[in-house]
């Protein structure tokens, strides 16, 4: 039987794959809520294994077995969506007014997107609004939750398991490895705040340009689940940038000319707050410059940029400053190996 050009019968398994994969991406992007969350995009990596589970049939070039398996993924993800907002809203209704320690009132659960290691995660507005930068590790709710000794807006995270939230008495091993790790960093945090607090001009003042841990609540004994207690840090610079310029009813012009200030801006407080690092004793490096890592906040009436995400940082020496460390490829600098 004569071949059509351009595909030999051998390569039809590697475009049947690539296509389930392309059309199982579709379908997870057309639940766009369900997929910003953290249950679904675990899902997703699942769903990916249905697709590997059914690779045999693909590669006999049997159409039933793309259609089995892109019927499966999907299936598995629009349950693990479901499954988890109803997690979320039980929890929103149960805590939803209770205050810890005595000082925090919960108010409004957050929505988390699960970052491996140490992170600062993007968090959204369970109502589904922009992304914010909040809290730290994979695993666990954000709040925003009224600071009664403070009398402002913070951000509450609370971690927890599969099934509930943990204290330092109910978590297992690794769950407590993981508080650890969550106390460290915020403990590191408040160190390089502090230091740079205390710095002269030009850079006093600066440490507002980095996104703060106020408190960690992780220890023994305690019946209340164990938390963190972070900075509201603001929207992420996509949303910062887009929905200001959305908001604004001006000519293509004058939104070109909104951007770039809007740009130049952020580049400055970045820059702000990068100077705050290296100028400590001995100086840091962030290691892991890039969108991602930085937030937009307006709670002081003027919109100022943020750094977040501290767990790359590194003291500064010759070796340092040429590691690729855990910083995102696509943002390295040139020199770096």
């Amino acid at each position: 039987m004569a071949q059509g050009p351009g595909i030999k019968p051998q390569s039809l398994p590697v475009v049947c794959v690539a296509m389930i994969r392309f059309l199982l991406l579709l379908a997870l992007l057309g639940h766009a809520e369900a997929v910003r969350d953290m249950g679904s995009i675990l899902l997703a990596e699942e769903a990916s294994m249905d697709l590997e589970a059914n690779a045999s049939q693909v590669q006999a070039g049997t159409v039933a077995g793309a259609h089995l398996a892109y019927d499966v993924a999907s299936r598995r993800a629009r349950d693990a969506a479901s499954a988890s907002s109803e997690e979320r809203q039980r929890r929103q209704e149960a805590f939803k007014g209770t205050t810890l320690r005595g000082r925090y009132v919960l108010e409004e659960l957050l929505m988390a997107k699960a970052t491996p290691g140490k992170n600062f995660p993007k968090i959204e507005e369970y109502s589904g609004q922009s992304p914010k930068h909040l809290g730290m590790g994979a695993f666990g709710d954000t709040w925003k939750a009224w600071d009664k000794t403070r009398s402002s807006y913070v951000a509450v995270k609370i971690f927890h398991n599969e099934e509930t939230y943990i204290s330092w008495d109910t978590a297992t091993p690794d769950e407590r490895e993981s508080l650890r790790e969550s106390k460290k960093e915020c403990t590191a945090v408040q160190d390089i705040v502090k230091a740079g607090s205390q710095m002269g001009p030009p850079y006093k003042g600066y440490v507002q340009y980095l996104c703060q841990c106020y408190a960690d609540h992780v220890e023994k004994g305690m019946r209340e689940p164990a938390f963190l207690v972070l900075e509201l840090c603001g929207t992420d610079i996509y949303s910062a940038i887009i929905e200001k310029g959305r908001s604004k009813r001006s000519s293509p012009q004058q939104q070109d000319r909104q951007f770039l200030q809007e740009r130049r801006r952020i580049i400055h407080d970045v820059l702000k707050g990068l100077s705050v690092l290296q100028n400590l004793d001995p100086p840091l490096m962030h290691h892991d410059i890039k969108p991602d890592n930085i937030c937009v906040s307006d709670s002081s009436g003027k919109p100022i940029a943020k750094l977040v995400d501290f767990a790359a940082r590194m003291i500064a020496t010759e070796d340092t400053k040429k590691s690729a460390a855990i910083s995102h490829p696509a943002y390295r600098p040139p020199e770096v190996a």
